[in-house]
């Protein structure tokens, strides 16, 4: 009875060793694979644009599998796709991988894509290193036996496909599909970050091609433009309105407020200046309202017209004004030839008047 008891009490000492080794085993293996997630990861959260993201795609698979080729075919206006061959791949591969890349896209809620448009918008991403490592007259065969289709997701969205090909059978293990797929997830959230990058420098450099030829239309005006912000500080000043301060020996410092620049000043029209501006502050838009700038005794003096309106945000068109842009033109040649007029007028009439003698 006692040697019995002895027995069991080895099974089950035995059993439970077994049992808490692989349980370690198990655990060794979850803790080796987050490791190598991990690893991954890294690489794709570092890679600053497409081709860092294939590099780190390409070092990933090739831990798991030994292939020929990986292809990247991502959605959009136009679709992308880009070939990542492992080594030198013949013409009648690539043909077929493009076919096998077509007949897959359809079938995975792609637009409908041909073979030809496939063909046309491929691009060729060869590894650097792949000149280096292997030699110029290995060329790989002509079939494909193995491949791989999965679709690259970001919440629940289809962005593209991964496709894997091989020219020999049994390729591509179905134990390693589930930790492919998370590779495709991580790839397709860096590519798709590595796009939302690219459109966003595309803004800027829209914004900034803008902005340039903003200034240079303003620069070449010949009114002179004034701007000021919602506390009527003055915020731009282009070479025509520099010009003509300049004329009438008054200088605008930008950031400052026209009326405290007004008060500061013994320039009378300043302070007319700075009350267009108020009105148009207040949401009234002044037209061609002529300001005495020059000396009073003066034949004919400086005479600038000014026309002001309120600038409104493009999204809060119904709120106080951000500012207010001015146009100032110059109308003294204008005053002189009306005061030629009035002097020929004046003469003829007096002509008209007197005997003849």
């Amino acid at each position: 009875m006692e040697s019995s008891v002895q027995s069991q009490s080895r099974l089950t000492e035995s059993a439970y060793r077994s049992s808490h080794m692989q349980n370690s085993d198990r655990l060794a293996a979850i803790h080796q694979e987050m490791e190598y997630l991990n690893t991954i990861g890294k690489s794709f959260v570092a890679a600053i644009d497409r081709f860092q993201v294939h590099r780190a795609l390409l070092a990933a698979l090739q831990e798991l599998y030994s292939f020929a080729a990986c292809s990247i075919l991502l959605k959009g206006e136009p679709f992308e796709l880009s070939v990542i061959p492992c080594y030198p791949l013949s013409q009648p591969f690539l043909a077929a991988m493009i076919e096998r890349i077509a007949s897959a896209a359809n079938v995975m809620d792609f637009p409908s894509v041909s073979v030809e448009e496939l063909a046309s918008a491929a691009y060729l991403d060869a590894p650097d290193e792949l000149s280096i490592t292997q030699e110029k007259d290995m060329i790989g065969g002509t079939d494909i036996v193995s491949f791989l289709n999965i679709p690259l997701t970001v919440e629940n969205r289809i962005v593209g496909m991964l496709s894997l090909f091989d020219e020999r059978e049994g390729t591509f293990d179905s134990d390693l599909l589930k930790l492919t797929t998370m590779i495709a997830d991580y790839a397709a959230v860096a590519l798709e970050n590595v796009r939302l990058r690219e459109r966003e420098t595309a803004l800027w450099r829209q914004a900034e091609i803008g902005r340039q030829r903003l200034e240079l239309i303003i620069s070449s005006m010949a009114e002179g433009l004034l701007i000021t912000n919602e506390r009527g500080e003055i915020t731009l000043l282009n070479v025509s309105a520099h010009h003509l301060l300049a004329q009438a020996q008054v200088d605008l410092k930008q950031n400052t407020p026209l009326r405290k620049l007004a008060s500061a000043s013994n320039v009378s029209w300043l302070h007319q200046l700075a009350d267009i501006f108020e009105k148009a502050l207040a949401g009234e838009t002044v037209m061609n309202q002529e300001l005495i700038a020059g000396e009073i005794d003066e034949s004919v003096p400086l005479t600038l017209s000014i026309s002001a309106a309120p600038l409104h945000d493009a999204g809060l068109v119904q709120l106080r004004p951000i500012g207010v842009v001015a146009v100032l033109n110059d109308v003294t040649a204008n005053k002189q030839i009306e005061k030629l007029k009035d002097e020929f007028v004046s003469i003829v009439s007096h002509e008209l008047r007197s005997p003849l003698t």
